[in-house]
Order: structure tokens, then C-alpha cells, then sequence
């Protein structure tokens, strides 16, 4: 029988071990022993070692960080022997104490002196304990771990971790509908491929588990995303930029991290490392649970309900190998622990928890991710009562696991022609009258090919920012009951702007004109914000009629509408908002311009996944009409003919920024002399945005030209997008996508969210060429 703890003076324990004897202490008035780990009683004994500094100076010495992290674990052992790099890490921790990151505890043996002690959850004769007690203590005894018997045990075998997880969790909500507490139920050790499904499915059996995460945030978006701006050598602004799309919780942590390790006398490269090093060592703080069934990892003999899951090799017993630089040869010398002895001790305790612990329920699985797995070798030192296969629950407690077993269980009779046992149980217990919708997509049983449909780009936008968007408001024509103001005002600034090309005397009397049928069409109180921007429409007109008054113009035309068929059934049309014509008495060039009443730009790295393509079309639709498909094609551009900040802000000149803001905004051809015929400015464009011309005569790196074969990739790519979407309409295919790339949203403002099931899973997430591209670059 052991010695209560009451006799002692001092327990040393592994950290796992201090609650319970913590709360041993609380109900035994006279337990007065103080509680200590292995690593406390060696600092009290010989040196308190400053790990980070220590760490950080070793690397500084030109060390690895893996190296230095392993000299630290050695140096309360080392003493002379006939190594080499024993005595160079002997030398190492002098260089250390002259630094003072080790601080000698010279009191530390008065501390034990004449105590009582005792060691419990370490080997049995820890001869590192024992050589650091001995010279200084009364008395030392280690509490055995061996087993008394050898364990007696039921094995459930599991094809792979999902059902063997299942079963598990299917007996815990067995034990708690018997009225079992669930702090009294614990989960033993689970390897890391458990932690996923245990997560998961014990959300879908409603069962609490405190997993006490110690996720280190090298492994968190947060913390790969920092680490891979810092090998990029990206700007602090840039990272700064990046870090504030996370929340706080995960943010100041991490901002913490990169200020501390800003202040370092490092190069580029070591910052890399020595950051890499803080994101795996410190780890994401989490909330415990108050009622949940906890992870344990110290092998303590219960009587609560114990559930130990995965038992396989090598995780039971978890062994050592000799691979940590010192040999089993050399740690015997140096008074250390061989792995053969720690080896032996995991064993021992392992069997000790499982003899000593009346409840509990052992389970391992044959295969994961493909993977086959051997029973632990355990096995062979138990008394194995029953070996059951594949075991099976009645019911699953979980009702939502419930209906997904059901489902399997339907679709193998469906498909394989075989009845599970089970089967008509789990009908009885989750019947339903209505066949539930899964919310999936499910084409459509008519054709949408029977009759004649006419397509636009305005369409062709909302079928590649969702095709159930497309569908809802072509086909259905829902009413979204939106505000029409903007498209009005759209409107009426294009009417005014296709009728007011030649003069600006025309203005007032084409402006009174075109409101006057478009009035009835604004409320009230619109009717004013309306007439307040009549000035702002203007200065368009005169920015529009001097850039006119430079051209090289043979033609102007507005709202060209362009219609032609893709095949039997289905037609295009699309209306380009100003076509513009120059020649230089040679050839004849054609511009392009679109209108913008908002911020819309276009962004040529989004064409590839049907976005930014109205320009593309424009230049598609162009190589289709008779009367300009044999011009050249010398500009794409767009034109914000209505911001908030027309509106001149305090201290700027109001012409100046007028100029900026209805600049071109788009890309022209590289070819100097026919762009001359569009803009003889563009040495340092007045009209066109991003256009400038260096000192040895071409344009700038960034200057936004583009080759005539560009401009025929832009024609192409339209084309393509077009045909597909064609296919994906006449086939019914409008399924629920909607798409997500860099900072955009494709359900942002949409007027059908209370209309649409969007899953997670539905949402498309995008890379685009130009992302990956940069992400494979070498580091410069």
C-alpha cells in the first residue's frame, strides 16, 4: 500500500498529474508536500536557463535552430567524458553562464536538504532524478507504475477512423442517456488523425469535447500567410495591409510576434527562420470547455468512463527511437535516460492505466487514408476477453449522423442490392413524410434551346458571377423591387452625351429635353439630386468636346447597337456607348468607350473567369459589323461620368480634378503613331489614364499599351466565354455558384440572397494566372 502523501515533504509529478494531486491536497488537511515537474527540480538545483535569449544567441553564433533547440535540452547533463561534442556544448554553456542566460541557483540545495520526496508518473529509478536528489535529500521514493495484473480487455475493431469514431461517440451518448456526468467521461491520447473526425461528428452527435488545442500558429492561416509575406521580403504596409483582415483575437497575438521579432539584429534570411521558429512554439490560446468530456494524456489510473481510441502502432505504446544526436552509449555515460528505458516505462504505465481502470473501452481501426494499421503491441500483454468486428449500435444517438446513415444504408440496397441489417431500424427512427431538399443542383427537365433567346452582356455578367442569378432574372424575371434611380440616371446621361458631341451651346436645350421624358421617372425627392448634378453633367460634355477638338476624327458614333445570331436559337446583342474613329489620311483606327455612372474598372486579369468583359465583347462585337470590323483596334477604355468626388474638395483645383477624375480609364495600343490620331497628348496624356512616354522615347514599364495581338486575345477570349455560357443555358445548367477571389464577392449586394440556398461547398473559390504566377516566383 503506498505512503500517503502526507509524509512528504515535496511530489515531484509531471504537469498532467497537479490537478488531481492538487485537489488530493484540498480534501487531506495534512498533505503539506509542495508540488514540483522534473524541470523545476533541475532549475531549483542547478541553473534557470533565459530559453529565448539562449536560443537566439546560439543562432546568432551561426547555429541551426534545431541544433541549438537540442544543446539547451542537454545541458543539465553534461559533464566531462571522452566526446567532442559533448565538451564543445560544455564549452557552449560557459559562453552561456558569461552572457548570463544561465543564472546559477545556489540555493537550491538548501531547498532539499533533509526532505522527504517523492516522484510520481516518471521511471521508476529515474536515474536523472536521482543523481540531482540524492547528494541533497532524506529520503526518495518513486511511486511504481507496473501493473499489479495484466489487463483485461475487449477490443472493437474498426474498418478505418470514421467508424471507429462513430461507435465511440454512439457509446458516450449511450453512458450519458444512463445519466453518466459527462466530466466523468475521458477520451485517452487520440493520435492526430482522430482529431478531425472527432471534432466534426461530435458536433453531429451534440457531445461537447474539450480538445484543449495547442495549435501552434505556424499551422493557421494567420500565421502561413505572415511567414510567406516575410520569405516574400514584402513591405511592412503590405503585411500590415494583409495582417488587418483577420480579427483581433488572431491579429494581436500575431502583431506581437512580428514586433518582437522586428527588433532583432537579424538579416533578411535569419528573420525568416527566427520567425518561423516563434509562429511553432507558441500556440493559438483557446477557451476550455466547463462541461466536456476532456483529452487526456497522463496514463493515471481512473474510475471514470475511459475511451481509448486508436489503438494501434506505434501510438501504443508511443516508443523512442535514438535519433535526437546522443546515443543510448553516450546517454548512459552522461547519467541520462536510454530510450530502451523510457521505452519500458511508456509500457509499463500504459498497462497500468488499462489494468487499473475498471471502465473503459478499447477500440482500433485495420486502415486511414489507405493506409493498413497493426493492432499496439499491447495487445499481446493483455488477456483479451472478446475480439468484435466491426460493432454496431442499434441506432446512432446522433440524430443528423442518423439520417446520413440512413441515406448510405438506402443508396447500398439501391446500387448494390444489399439490405443492411439494420436498415429498416433507422427508416422507423427517422422516417419523414416529405423527401427533404438537399439544396443541390438539379439541371432542368426542359430545354431551354426550344425557342428563340436573345442574350446580352448585362445577362452574360450575371451568368458568370452566378448561374442561378442568370436564371432567376432572365427566366423567372423576379422583381427585386430595387431602386431604379441609377439605372435612369444611366439613361439620361447617355441620351444627353450621344446628342451633345458636336456643341456645347447644345447642352441646356438637349439637357430640358431628355429630363423631360425621363422625369416622371424619379421620385420627388431624386428629382432634386438629379437636377443638383446637371452642372456635373456638363463638364463631361466640355472634357469630351476638347478631347474631340484634338482627335485626327473621321467618325462618332453612339449607341451602336450591334445583333447577329450564335446559332438557331440563340442570338446576341449588345449596344457600345461611343465608337470613335481616327485616321492618319492612311488607315483608319477605331477607339472604344463605355460609360460608368460608378467605380467599375477594367481589370484585364479577371477576364479569364468572365469577369471584366464588357470591353472584350465591345471589341468582339466590333469584328462582327460590317462597317468596322476592317479597322484597326487602337483602344478599350472606360469613362466614370459620375463619382462622389466630383464634388471639388476644399484646397484643389477644381479643373485639375474634373481632368483626373474623367481621364480614360483602359489600355491602348502600343503603336505610337495611330494612338496620335486618338490623343496627340499622350507624350503625357490629358485624356487618357496611366499613358506616359519616358525620356528615351517609349512608354513606362507600367504604362497601360497592349500589342494588336492583346487586343486579338481580349476578341477571343470574349468569344470563348460567350459560346460557353451559351452551352451551360441551353442545357438548363443553372446551378447555385457564385465565385470568390481576392477581395471580391459574387452574392455581394445581389437582389436574390432570399431566394437562393447557397451552401458553402457551392461557392466557387478562384485563383487567378496572374496570383499564381507571382506565388511561384522565386524569392528575389
Amino acid at each position: 500500500m503506498p505512503t500517503p502523501h502526507s509524509s512528504y515533504d515535496v511530489i515531484i509529478a509531471p504537469a498532467a498529474y497537479h490537478r488531481g494531486l492538487l485537489a488530493h491536497k484540498r480534501l487531506h488537511q495534512g498533505d503539506h508536500f509542495i508540488l514540483l515537474t522534473k524541470e523545476q527540480v533541475l532549475e531549483r538545483l542547478y541553473f534557470k536557463i533565459h530559453h529565448e535569449r539562449a536560443l537566439f544567441y546560439l543562432f546568432k553564433q551561426g547555429m541551426s535552430l534545431a541544433k541549438a533547440q537540442t544543446i539547451l535540452r542537454h545541458l543539465y547533463f553534461l559533464k566531462p567524458v571522452s566526446d567532442a561534442r559533448v565538451l564543445e556544448w560544455m564549452d557552449l554553456r560557459q559562453q552561456l553562464e558569461v552572457q548570463q542566460l544561465i543564472i546559477p541557483s545556489p540555493l537550491g540545495p538548501l531547498f532539499f536538504k533533509q526532505k522527504k520526496v517523492k516522484v510520481i508518473g516518471y521511471p521508476f529509478n529515474d536515474i536523472e532524478l536521482l543523481h540531482a536528489l540524492k547528494p541533497h535529500v532524506l529520503q526518495c521514493d518513486f511511486e511504481l507504475v507496473q501493473p499489479q495484473s495484466k489487463p483485461h480487455l475487449s477490443l472493437h475493431v474498426f474498418l478505418d477512423t470514421e467508424a471507429e469514431v462513430r461507435y465511440g461517440l454512439n457509446a458516450i451518448a449511450h453512458e450519458l442517456h444512463l445519466g453518466r456526468p459527462i466530466e466523468t467521461i475521458q477520451i485517452m491520447r487520440p493520435s492526430a488523425e482522430y482529431l478531425e473526425p472527432l471534432k466534426r461528428l461530435s458536433a453531429h452527435y451534440r457531445i461537447p469535447i474539450d480538445f484543449e488545442d495547442a495549435t501552434p500558429w505556424i499551422q493557421t492561416p494567420i500565421g502561413i500567410q505572415l511567414l510567406r509575406a516575410f520569405e516574400d521580403h514584402l513591405s511592412d504596409t503590405t503585411i500590415q495591409e494583409q495582417l488587418s483582415h483577420f480579427p483581433d483575437i488572431h491579429r494581436l497575438p500575431i502583431q506581437a510576434i512580428l514586433d518582437h521579432v522586428k527588433t532583432l539584429p537579424l538579416s533578411l534570411s535569419e528573420r525568416v527562420a527566427w520567425l518561423a521558429q516563434q509562429l511553432q512554439t507558441n500556440v493559438v490560446e483557446s477557451n476550455p470547455l466547463t462541461k466536456a468530456i476532456r483529452i487526456k494524456t497522463s496514463f493515471v489510473p481512473t474510475d471514470h468512463w475511459v475511451w481509448v481510441l486508436g489503438f494501434n502502432q506505434p501510438h501504443w505504446p508511443m516508443t523512442q527511437r535514438d535519433d535526437d544526436t546522443i546515443s543510448d552509449l553516450l546517454k548512459a555515460e552522461l547519467g541520462r535516460l536510454t530510450s530502451k528505458e523510457i521505452n519500458q516505462f511508456e509500457q509499463d504505465r500504459s498497462l497500468h492505466m488499462l489494468s487499473a481502470s475498471p471502465n473503459i473501452l478499447v477500440t482500433y481501426k485495420r486502415f486511414h487514408l489507405g493506409q493498413a494499421f497493426q493492432p499496439s503491441s499491447l495487445v499481446y500483454e493483455c488477456e483479451i476477453d472478446s475480439t468484435l468486428e466491426n460493432p454496431l449500435f442499434p441506432i446512432d444517438y446522433g440524430r443528423d449522423q442518423t439520417l446520413i446513415t440512413r441515406e448510405l444504408l438506402k443508396e447500398k440496397k439501391k446500387v448494390y442490392r444489399i439490405e443492411d441489417a439494420y436498415l429498416h431500424s433507422y427508416i422507423k427512427e427517422v422516417s419523414t413524410t416529405v423527401h427533404p431538399y438537399n439544396f443541390a443542383f438539379k439541371p432542368w427537365d426542359n430545354e431551354f434551346n426550344e425557342t428563340w433567346n436573345k442574350i446580352s452582356y448585362s445577362k452574360l455578367s450575371d451568368f458568370y458571377k452566378c448561374q442561378f442569378k442568370y436564371y432567376v432574372n432572365k427566366y423567372l424575371q423576379l422583381d427585386t423591387q430595387d431602386d431604379m434611380f441609377y439605372a435612369n440616371l444611366g439613361t439620361l446621361m447617355h441620351n444627353i452625351f450621344e446628342k451633345t458631341q458636336a456643341s456645347a451651346e447644345q447642352f441646356e436645350s438637349i439637357y430640358a429635353s431628355e429630363y423631360e421624358k425621363l422625369k416622371p421617372k424619379f421620385a420627388p425627392r431624386k428629382q432634386l439630386i438629379v437636377e443638383g448634378l446637371k452642372q456635373d453633367m456638363k463638364k463631361v460634355v466640355l472634357f469630351n468636346l476638347k478631347h474631340r477638338s484634338t482627335m485626327k476624327l473621321t467618325t462618332m458614333v453612339a449607341e451602336q447597337e450591334v445583333k447577329f445570331s450564335i446559332n438557331e436559337t440563340m442570338g446576341f446583342s449588345g449596344k457600345i456607348d461611343k465608337i470613335v474613329v481616327t485616321s492618319d489620311g492612311d488607315k483608319q483606327y477605331v477607339s472604344l468607350i463605355d460609360y460608368k455612372t460608378g467605380k467599375e474598372s477594367f481589370v484585364e486579369d479577371e477576364i479569364e473567369i468572365g469577369w471584366s468583359l464588357q470591353l472584350p465583347i465591345y471589341a468582339w462585337l466590333l469584328s462582327k459589323h460590317p462597317d468596322f470590323k476592317t479597322y484597326q483596334l487602337i483602344g478599350l477604355y472606360i469613362q466614370h461620368v459620375l463619382d462622389d468626388s466630383l464634388l471639388t474638395k476644399e484646397g484643389q483645383d477644381e479643373d485639375e480634378q474634373l481632368e483626373k477624375i474623367l481621364k480614360l480609364d483602359g489600355v491602348a495600343t502600343e503603336h505610337m503613331g495611330p494612338l496620335s490620331t486618338f490623343d496627340p497628348t499622350y507624350n503625357d496624356s490629358e485624356f487618357i489614364r496611366g499613358i506616359k512616354v519616358i525620356k528615351n522615347g517609349s512608354f513606362g514599364k507600367k504604362a497601360k499599351v497592349r500589342t494588336d495581338a492583346q487586343f486579338g486575345s481580349y476578341r477571343s477570349i470574349a468569344e470563348q466565354k460567350v459560346n460557353e455560357a451559351v452551352k451551360a443555358i441551353q442545357h438548363g445548367d443553372f446551378k447555385i455558384n457564385p465565385i470568390r477571389f481576392r477581395k471580391k464577392n459574387s452574392c455581394t449586394h445581389c437582389p436574390f440572397q432570399d431566394v437562393c440556398f447557397r451552401k458553402d461547398k457551392d461557392v466557387r473559390y478562384v485563383e487567378l494566372a496572374k496570383d499564381r504566377n507571382d506565388e511561384s516566383k522565386p524569392n528575389s
